[in-house]
């Protein structure tokens, strides 16, 4: 078996027992910096798609999983980790999929700081190991 996993967006995954919902993408900050489809692509953030697919997974699992692991957090948490960026889409998505959903812990890195917020959300930069073990 693999130990490498493409996480693809919207999709909830049973890795060794472990049931994962994934949410990738994030917008750039930095976007008037960047270069189109070298440096930012437009399909940084999921797709109307994407979204209606993950809600539809959600539904399957009955909102229930383990652990979320998505590129940035949902609004509230990104207020209270970095009130400096914007909300969008995905934020506004993963604040809503947020209220009902079941879930132990959830890890994201979009704002490059190792910190927990809470008891259940931990920003990842550096220090993977160290919130893999607890």
């Amino acid at each position: 078996m693999s130990s490498i996993y493409h996480l693809a967006r919207g999709q909830v995954f049973d890795i060794d027992g472990i049931k994962v919902f994934a949410m990738g993408g994030a917008s750039s900050h930095d976007k008037e910096c960047r270069k189109e489809g070298k440096s930012w692509w437009s399909q940084e953030l999921p797709s109307n798609q994407e979204y209606e697919e993950a809600l539809l997974n959600l539904d399957k699992c009955n909102w229930h999983v383990d652990l979320v692991i998505s590129h940035c957090a949902p609004d509230n948490i990104q207020s209270e980790l970095a009130s400096w960026y914007e909300h969008d889409k995905l934020t506004n998505f993963l604040e809503t999929i947020n209220q009902d959903l079941y879930f132990n812990k959830w890890y994201f890195g979009h704002y490059h700081t190792d910190r927990r917020v809470r008891d259940k959300y931990t920003a990842i930069y550096k220090i993977v190991e160290k919130y893999i073990k607890d």
